[in-house]
């Protein structure tokens, strides 16, 4: 028989699920996973003379890594009866 284990936070597709409900590590993650992506893209971005190339480049990598499950978070500020 396999135990469960009992954590205090777990990645669940991708996203950072918590026993407190609290966002805030999620959300650094998503800002490290953005840097991340934005590092992986920069020497491509620097030798490109093209804003609009780079600007989408951006928004097609960056982007997502850094809103990937933001439509999921819940708004703090309105309590849900």
């Amino acid at each position: 028989m396999t135990a469960i284990e009992d954590v205090e936070e777990y990645v669940y597709l991708g996203r950072l699920l918590n026993t407190k409900n609290d966002l805030e590590p999620e959300i650094h993650r998503r800002r490290r996973a953005a840097w991340a992506a934005f590092n992986n893209i920069k020497s491509t971005t620097d030798a490109l003379s093209c804003p609009k190339i780079r600007a989408q480049l951006f928004d097609t990598t960056v982007l997502p890594a850094l809103t990937y499950g933001s439509e999921t978070h819940r708004d703090a500020k309105r309590k849900v009866a």
